[in-house]
């Protein structure tokens, strides 16, 4: 909750910066992989924040098993045109997911 706490704030600066400035920084490559690391992070600790099971390397002190069960799922996240990020957890475990026959249409 602190780091997706603090990722927020400097996402919102940056945002705000670009709302009053038109621009949050010179352009260049400096610039474009803060942005690109800042954008993996969030996306990062959204999707563990969503797992709530130990899983591969995501490891969860308050629950140190597996859970197939409920969690054999993909997470699957998507940056929104605000930039703003949308977590959802499908309901297959093929990878790539797959929609059911009757959605696909």
């Amino acid at each position: 909750a602190e780091a997706a706490d603090r990722l927020h704030r400097l996402h919102a600066d940056a945002r705000d910066a670009l709302d009053e400035n038109g621009k949050t920084a010179e352009p260049g490559v400096d610039t474009w992989e803060a942005t690109n690391l800042l954008c993996v992070a969030r996306v990062l600790v959204e999707a563990a924040r969503r797992r709530e099971e130990t899983r591969g390397c995501h490891w969860r002190e308050d629950r140190p098993g597996r859970d197939d069960t409920a969690w054999r799922r993909h997470i699957v996240v998507r940056l929104n045109p605000d930039r703003s990020l949308a977590v959802r957890t499908t309901d297959t475990t093929d990878f790539p997911p797959t929609l059911p026959q009757a959605q696909e249409q």
